[in-house]
This record gives C-alpha cells, structure tokens and sequence, in this order.
C-alpha cells in the first residue's frame, strides 16, 4: 500500500488471476506433500496422525480448487475483455479450462450463425519445457468435434476453427 501521495493502479483481473493460479499452485504442492506425509504415518501404523494429515490434505486441495478454477474465470476475463464474439484469448488457461471456453465459444458462434472462430492459444513460450500444450489440444478437439481447424498463417499463437454455416445466407420471399 502506498502513503497519501502514492497512487496505486488496482490490480487488474488478468493480474488478480495470474496471482490467485500461483496461490492455487501453492496450495496443490501443499495438498501433495501433506499426502505423502499422511501415506509415510499409515505405513508406520499412526493412523490417527495419517487421518490428521489426509483431512488436511484434502482442506488443501479444496482452496487449490477453488482458486485454480477463480484463476481461470478472472485470467479469461482478463484476456478477453473487449474482444468480438468471433476471437477467443485462452493462453494463460490450463488445457481443460481452455477446452471448456472453446467449446462454448464455438457454440455461441454457431447460434450466431457465424463462419469462424479465431482462438488465441500462445505459442506455448510459458509453458514447461516451452512447448505449447493448449493449441495442439483445441486442434485435437476441433478433429474431434468435426470441426476445420488451421493454425493462423499470420501468427503461430492462433488457430482458426471453421464453422459451418446452419442455414444458408439467402432469404427468399414468399
């Protein structure tokens, strides 16, 4: 916090959500340890001391959950404020988090009638070992899905999902 004379900018959504995942995080390898812990006393036969680090454990995993999922909701806000309805930001997002909005976007377009999504996927520069990991996903799913799927000429970090129009561009007069 800054004194009277020092403003600071209120954390932004994108901010908020990158803090709260490395909080989730936290938590997750804390839930982790406590479980080996836990396993470690079991096999010493302290089962009251197993049960006392299983129920911590699973307190753990509960606030990991809870902020990964908080994470997402604020990360994807974050990136996609301000975006039209035919682009989607999902880099950030974990790969099921990402799955999820791009299935529901692809499903807004479709009740929209439109021809394409754009889906932000980042190049995966951030992810472990520095392979992308969303986009080679979304394309699996959108195979899956039956749906054209083409990496961005443009940009690497893009994927175009085509959609198929459900009913035809003219109109007739009766």
């Amino acid at each position: 916090m800054g004194n009277l004379f020092s403003i600071e900018p209120p954390e932004s959504a994108l901010d908020r959500g990158n803090r709260l995942r490395e909080e989730a995080w936290a938590h997750a390898q804390r839930a982790r340890d406590l479980a080996a812990d836990s396993q470690a006393a079991y096999r010493r036969r302290d089962g009251a001391r197993a049960k006392q680090l299983s129920d911590e454990r699973k307190r753990y995993k509960g606030l990991a959950d809870k902020q990964h999922r908080e994470a997402s909701k604020l990360i994807f806000e974050g990136n996609n404020e301000g975006r039209g309805h035919d682009t989607v930001d999902v880099h950030g997002l974990l790969v099921e988090e990402a799955l999820e909005q791009v299935a529901r976007r692809v499903g807004e377009v479709k009740e929209r009638d439109g021809e394409r999504l754009t889906v932000i996927t980042g190049r995966g520069l951030h992810s472990r070992g520095g392979a992308a990991r969303i986009k080679p996903q979304v394309m699996e799913w959108a195979e899956r899905e039956k749906l054209e799927c083409v990496e961005d000429p443009r940009n690497a970090g893009c994927v175009i999902i085509k959609i198929e129009r459900s009913r035809p561009r003219s109109c007739s007069i009766m």
